[in-house]
């Protein structure tokens, strides 16, 4: 046998020593910080050094060259089949080839600390080819007994090709280990399942390149398990030289000891790509052994690792996948399909490093991360010490003991994060964290749930760069903020869809450094914080955009805070209730800007402001809310330190309980407008108040209840400009007045009331003004002053108080000492009292106390829209509507036309008997010719017209119904037609403006005569009756009633004429009409100014023209149809009735009270049938009106008749 065992002695000291070296070395020049991190590099190194040479054999192997026994020899190859189990020692240099193949089943396992092949040359090439399937495989027991070892000296290429099962039983027992110092490649290939069991330095395939240049690679196909301290399933090293380390491992790989690494791949001094292909899955048990470790040191070269298979550590500082670029130039990749979980401390899921030099990481993903130990991330990508980028993407679910996804790039470069799954740093860490100290932009876009227990997600860029956030799903941190977005020179953009929540502090803090940096903020979700629900700063200048959609809870703080620390603009959206410690919605300006706040929701501030926006400087603020708003301060306060607008829209139900309900400020010049239909209580203060300490306009317009303790509304403008007030809500003060306003400047006043107003001093106050701003008050409502006076016009003022019908005064009225009421000459105070028409109002000038019983309160001049006054020698005010004493004529017209319409209008059909003669008898009936004889008719009638108003008077209804019964005979006198009839008729007239109504109940009576003149008719009738009115006028929001009666008489004289030119029948009809009603004087009780009014006489005229087209229609049993249709013009007349004259606290007066004169055309029709033999007869008619200038009216009426 031929033996070479100096040579493998002298290969062994070499390693041994350059192993010593390197590990001794690689540990001196790192910083104790990254030993943790270098810990699995040493393991590896040591494993291989400790056992690089050819142990000397215990055994007789065979040993090659020469040809020895299954061994024959050829050249350069060398090529062994049969039985070699007792092992194969082939030696170079002149052998460069060793085929093994066609093995006996016993395999080779030669025992007793013997290796199972080993080539060993010192010139470099060697090429080992060892098929052992269907075989037991090599198995080697005993110290430094490797399956497999090439150890190569010199330069050239080694290269391993195994198929087949390996198993080693022994310290320093490699499975297959290839060694080659010099230049040149390593190739293993290993296809087969390979166990190492001994305790320590027992890797399943090791290959190292050593002292120069070339490539290292690594093939495997079967199953690898080491469990013993320093055995690595898998160690690729190139130490010293340039060339790449490639790994592709198809089985499941395991470790059990300390220090070992399933897959390790090293480029260690020279340059190279590093590059990791798992597809099996990878388990490890020991403390420092992760599951793939590639690494370039010291020099450029890219890192790639691709991972299919699950893969699990156990033990401390035992990354899943650790990827480090460590001192050159090179790009780092991560990428994952299966699951990976580690348990022990400073054990992460995936550690992808760039340290010291340029270069991108990338990781991606998809499967689920999970980590146990301290210190422990899901992810973690660092580019620490040169420029480039991070791109991480997460499809799994992550659970990790620290940070789930954790990116950090030290200088310049941008982080991207992208996930889609649940990610939690729940026990110490955030949930994902990216942080560019350098320049570059920060973009998260997560889908899923994110957990941290102190940030949810952290995003920031120290320097210049951006921040963008988008997530979709629920976010939640313990410590510190849900959200953290914060750039130093950049934009911040959140976009959220889903619940953010922190225990301890803001659910999201964004901060932006720039100058004219933008931040926004779009939250659909529900928001949870500790301390701010919403926390925006900009601290320079810059605009801040918050849109929200959902509800916000801040347990010790504000409910969303935006501030700008200089100029710039912020606007709030927020669709979504707020329960916050302190404000629920603060927004401020420390220069100058705009401010737009939307709240839509329930609003709740538990010790300061419902909604506060401040500008510090000049600027507009614009809000508005919905909802409730409930404050323990002010409900809204905006404020603008210099010059700006504030305008305030607000339909929420506001409740400030130590402050304004709605507080505006300007403490230079602009415009305030409010705008309030929200109900607003003020438990210490006003419920509206607006101060502008310069000039500007003033608006307030509300529809809703105040009630507050000091003012409802206030208004203080100390400089020039108008202020307006347009109040329909109910106000009451509980402490001072329902309205009051103070211009000091030039300027305008006024208030149009429409609501109500119970106030503890004053209705409405007009202060003190300095520079005689005129003040017009228009009202429509209930004012009450319970200090005596409902309406206080302050200082001087050239003012006007309009009352219109619903105004009730309980109050006097003040209008300011200017003058004295009987026309003083200062023309700064000459003030005017306008009563609407349609008011019956009292105003009393003086105090109810008397302490003010002169006329230095009383206006100038007095406008009465309808009738009035004044009394108590010019004291008191006296307004009166005329409508309802108008309203009479319009009864009694309505009433007798209606009756004239049952018995007089000529209706006649032409008989052919008759020579085309106009006949008919009287009533509505006859149409046909009847035998001679009485009878007897009936008839209903009803009718409702709308009075539009005009002149003095409102508009009004009258609503009748009534009956008519009638005899009639046409025996008495020749060609004529004589009856007489009887009737009743009830009327309600009601005024618009709730002014007042008139029941009246009538009786009347009358005979009517037709005659035939050849082809004419004329009817001639006369009515007389009596009338019980009970009449109500509504003042100052009690009745005056009264009771008296009336007797009218009204004749009427109608004609009627055939037209022969159209080519249907059709006649002609018209009538005139006069009616004189008489109505007794009465005086009114219920009311503390009652009228006295005397008798007095209404007469009219009315006058009708129409068109008749008739149609009669006969049946086969000899009954009859008729139809009619009209059209025509009605027209009312006054004929000079009598002026009202009245008397009120003893002082008379008189106004005209005359019916409008009216026109209008109508339409109508009337449909009867008749008996055959004529004596029965029902019908209908009716009729609708439409008065030129407004108004209309519709009647109808149901008859029937019977002939004896």
């Amino acid at each position: 046998m031929f033996r070479v065992s100096g040579l493998n002695r002298k290969a062994h000291r070499r390693a041994a020593a350059l192993s010593k070296a390197q590990t001794s070395k690689f540990h001196q020049r790192k910083p104790a910080a990254l030993r943790a991190f270098a810990a699995p590099i040493a393991a590896g190194a040591i494993g291989l050094g400790a056992s690089i040479g050819v142990a000397t054999p215990s055994v007789a192997q065979t040993v090659v060259p020469p040809s020895n026994g299954p061994c024959i020899v050829a050249g350069d190859l060398a090529t062994c089949t049969g039985d070699v189990s007792t092992g194969v020692q082939a030696n170079g240099p002149t052998l460069e080839t060793l085929n093994i193949n066609n093995v006996t089943a016993a395999g080779i396992a030669p025992g007793g600390g013997t290796d199972g092949v080993a080539f060993s040359t010192p010139t470099g090439n060697a090429t080992l080819n060892i098929r052992t399937t269907g075989t037991s495989g090599i198995v080697t027991t005993g110290n430094g007994a490797d399956g497999i070892v090439v150890d190569a000296d010199g330069d050239g290429d080694v290269s391993i090709t195994s198929t087949g099962d390996l198993a080693t039983n022994g310290r320093r027992s490699f499975g297959i280990r290839s060694d080659l110092e010099g230049d040149g490649a390593v190739s293993v290939n290993s296809t087969g399942n390979i166990t190492t069991s001994g305790r320590s330095r027992s890797v399943g395939i090791g290959a190292t390149q050593q002292g120069g240049d070339g490539d290292v690679s690594v093939v495997s196909d079967g199953r690898i398990s080491t469990s013993g301290n320093r055995s690595d399933g898998i160690y690729a090293n190139q130490d010293g030289g340039g060339g790449t380390v490639s790994v592709n491992s198809a089985g499941d790989i395991s470790t059990a000891g300390n220090r070992s690494t399933g897959i390790t791949a090293l480029q260690s001094g020279g340059e190279g790509d590093v590059s990791v292909v798992s597809n099996g899955n990878i388990s490890t048990a020991g403390n420092n052994s992760g599951g793939i470790l590639g690494q370039q040191s010291d020099d450029d070269g890219d890192i790639a690792i691709q991972s299919t298979g699950n893969i699990t550590t156990e033990g401390n500082n035992a990354n899943a996948i650790l990827a480090r670029q460590n001192g050159g130039d090179g790009d780092v990749t991560v990428e994952t399909e299966g699951n990976l979980s580690t348990s022990g401390n400073n054990a992460r899921g995936i550690f992808a490093r760039q340290d010291d030099g340029d270069g991108d990481i990338t990781i991606r993903s998809t499967g689920n991360i999970t980590t146990g130990g301290n210190n422990a991330d899901g992810i973690f990508a660092r580019q620490r010490g040169g420029d480039g980028d991070i791109s991480v993407t997460s499809s799994g679910n992550i659970s990790s003991a620290r940070d789930g996804i954790r990116a950090l790039v030290t200088n310049d470069g941008d982080i991207t994060i992208t996930n889609r799954g649940d990610v939690s740093g729940a026990a110490a860490g955030d949930g994902i964290n990216a942080m560019v100290n350098g320049a570059g932009d920060v973009v998260i876009d997560s889908i899923g749930d994110i957990t941290g227990r102190e940030y949810g997600i952290y995003g920031a860029a120290n320097a210049t760069g951006t921040v963008t956030i988008n997530s979709n799903g629920n976010i939640s941190a313990d410590e510190e903020h849900a959200i953290f977005a914060d750039a130093e020179d950049g934009n911040v953009t959140v976009n959220v869809t889903g619940d953010v929540q922190s225990r301890d502090s803001d659910a999201i803090d964004v901060e932006t450094g720039s100058p004219g940096g933008v931040i926004d903020v779009t939250v659909v979700g529900n928001i949870t914080g500790g301390a701010i629900g919403i926390d925006a700063d900009a601290e320079d200048s810059g605009d801040i955009t918050i849109q929200v959609t959902g509800d916000i809870r801040a347990d010790s703080d504000d409910g969303i805070e935006a501030e700008v620390d200089g100029d710039g603009d912020i606007s709030i959206t927020m669709n979504g209730d707020i329960e916050a410690s302190e404000h629920g919605i603060r927004s401020f300006f420390a220069g100058d800007g705009n401010i737009v706040v939307e709240a839509s929701g329930d609003i709740t501030a538990e010790n300061i402001d419902g909604i506060n926006a401040e500008i510090d400087g000049n600027g507009d603020v614009t809000i508005s809310a919905t909802g409730t708003i409930d404050a323990e301060v002010d409900g809204i306060f905006a404020h603008v330190t210099e010059n700006g607008n504030i305008s305030i829209t607000n339909s929420a139900s506001i409740t400030a309980r130590n402050d304004e309900g709605i507080d505006a400020e300007i403490f230079g010049d602009g415009d305030v407008f409010i705008s309030n239909s929200g109900q607003i209580t003020s438990r210490e203060d006003d419920a509206v108040e607006v101060d502008v300490e310069g000039s500007g306009n003033v608006s307030i317009e509300n529809t809703a209840r105040l009630t507050a303790d000091s003012d409802a509304i206030d208004i203080e403008l100390n400089g020039d400009g108008d202020a307006r007030v347009t109040n329909g809500g109910a106000l009451r003060s509980l402490d001072n007045n329902g309205i009051e306003v103070d211009v000091d400047g030039a300027g305008s006043i006024t208030i149009v009331n429409t609501g109500k107003i119970d106030a503890f001093e004053y209705g409405i106050e007009i202060e003190d003004r300095d520079n005689n701003a005129a003040a017009t008050i228009t009202n429509s409502a209930r004012i009450t002053g319970r200090e005596g006076f409902s309406i206080v016009f302050g200082g001087d003022g050239n003012d006007t108080l309009t009352l219109e019908p619903g105004s009730v005064l309980n109050g006097s009225v003040d209008f300011g000492n200017g003058n004295d009421g009987m026309g003083g000459t200062n023309p700064n105070d000459f003030d005017t009292l306008n009563f609407a028409r349609g008011m019956n109002a009292v105003v009393n000038f003086a105090d109810a106390s008397g302490d003010d019983n002169d006329l230095a309160s009383a206006p100038e001049i007095v406008n009465f829209g309808g009738a009035g006054v004044l009394a108590n020698n010019g004291l008191t005010a006296v307004s009166v509507d005329t409508t309802g004493f108008a309203a009479q004529g319009t009864f009694i017209s309505d009433l007798t036309d209606a009756v004239f319409n049952t018995i007089e209008t000529a209706s006649p059909y032409a008989s052919g008997s008759s020579d085309g003669q106009v006949s008919r008898n009287l009533g509505p009936f006859g149409y046909v010719e009847q035998d001679n004889g009485p009878y007897v008719w009936a008839s209903a009638f009803g009718g409702d017209r709308d009075v539009e108003e005009d002149g003095s008077n409102l508009g009004f209804s009258h609503r009748m119904y009534g009956f008519v019964v009638g005899a009639e005979t046409n025996e008495l006198i020749d060609s004529s037609d004589f009856g007489v009839l009887v009737g009743y008729n009830d009327s309600q007239i009601s005024l618009d403006q709730d002014a007042g109504d008139t029941d009246i109940t009538s009786y009347f009576g009358g005979v009517y005569l037709e005659r035939d003149y050849g082809r004419y008719s004329i009817n001639a009738t006369l009515l007389a009756g009596v009338t019980d009115n009970d009449v109500t006028r509504n003042v100052d929001g009690g009745e005056a009633k009264g009771d008296f009666d009336g007797t009218f008489i009204a004749p009427s004289l109608s004609i009627s004429a055939p037209i022969d030119a159209l080519p249907i029948p059709a006649f002609f009809s018209a009538r005139v009409s006069y009616v004189f009603l008489k109505l007794d004087e009465y005086t009114e009780t219920g009311t503390a100014y009652p009228l006295t009014v005397e008798d007095r006489n209404v007469s009219l005229f009315n006058t009708r023209a129409q068109l008749n087209l008739p149609r009669l229609y006969e049946a086969a049993n000899g009954s009859s149809t008729y139809l009619n249709f009209a059209v025509g013009v009605d027209a009312t007349f006054d004929a000079g009735s009598d002026d009202v004259d009245a008397i009120v606290a003893a002082t008379p007066f008189s106004f005209v009270a005359s019916t409008e004169d009216a026109t209008a055309g109508f339409l109508g029709f009337t449909l009867e049938h008749t008996s055959a033999d004529g004596n029965r007869s029902i019908g209908f008619s009716g009729e609708y009106q439409s008065t030129f200038g407004g108004g209309s009216s519709v009647v109808g009426e149901l008859t029937a008749s019977i002939r004896f």
